[in-house]
């Protein structure tokens, strides 16, 4: 099964090239960790053995991007689907993980999530 969870966000939030302050890098992570959790709890999604965790881009326009530059984002989207229970840890014994940019939509750019069992 494949649970489908939209996030609050037209971007990544966190990026590998992107420079933050510390303090607002971490409270970006928070935020990113607490949706994350509240989603996944809204969407009911069970406890797994191990899952299979891809964050999809549905970015504005159709300029190149780097699929690694949003592994920040993701991360911390894996801590909060950790937190909400689904699984024991995100190390790789439990969860598989992939940055996937999907084609462009000038009006409604957003993330979500998939995760399937694995």
């Amino acid at each position: 099964m494949t649970w489908t969870i939209r996030l609050p966000y037209q971007n990544p939030p966190l990026s590998l090239n992107r420079r933050l302050h510390w303090a607002r890098e971490a409270s970006l992570k928070q935020d990113l960790k607490h949706a994350a959790f509240v989603y996944v709890k809204q969407a009911k999604v069970p406890r797994l053995e191990r899952a299979i965790i891809t964050l999809h881009w549905v970015p504005r326009d159709n300029r190149r991007r780097d699929t690694d530059n949003p592994y920040p984002t993701i991360k911390s989207i894996i801590d909060g689907i950790v937190k909400a229970g689904v699984v024991k840890d995100d190390s790789s014994a439990y969860v598989q993980s992939s940055i996937v940019i999907d084609k462009p939509n000038k009006t409604d750019p957003h993330l979500y999530v998939t995760i399937e069992e694995g």
